[in-house]
């Protein structure tokens, strides 16, 4: 694709944009994560139409995230092409070529991880 200014641009904002909505919803998975762990630890025999409600809870928290994450590294890689595009793309923007690389390789790391803890999560709830 060829970029020109206002594309990166709109690419820029759409990032801060994924940025925001991650924020949220990684705060609503850690509260659910904290209440499956809590039910876990309080219940010795839990009934599976709870484990089964928690289950649906997180995958639906998962399959969000997991969303948010990808359209988040797409939105990264769009601004990595803009600015081998145009050198002069990131110089008032508060990151640096470099950092964008490592936050690309950080967020599809992450992904990885959710996805291996998705699995987990639901065999315990299983």
């Amino acid at each position: 694709m060829n970029f020109t200014k206002k594309d990166c641009e709109l690419v820029f904002d759409t990032f801060d944009f994924y940025n925001n909505i991650v924020y949220e919803a990684e705060e609503h998975h850690f509260g659910l994560i904290e209440n499956v762990h809590t039910f876990l630890e309080d219940y010795d025999n839990p009934t599976q139409v709870r484990k089964t409600y928690y289950k649906k809870k997180l995958n639906q928290s998962f399959s969000n995230l997991l969303s948010i994450y990808s359209k988040q590294n797409d939105c990264i890689g769009d601004m990595i092409k803009c600015h081998k595009k145009n050198k002069n793309f990131l110089i008032d923007k508060e990151i640096d070529y470099k950092s964008l690389l490592n936050l690309k390789n950080v967020t599809a790391t992450l992904v990885e991880a959710l996805v291996v803890h998705r699995k987990q999560i639901n065999k315990l709830l299983s």
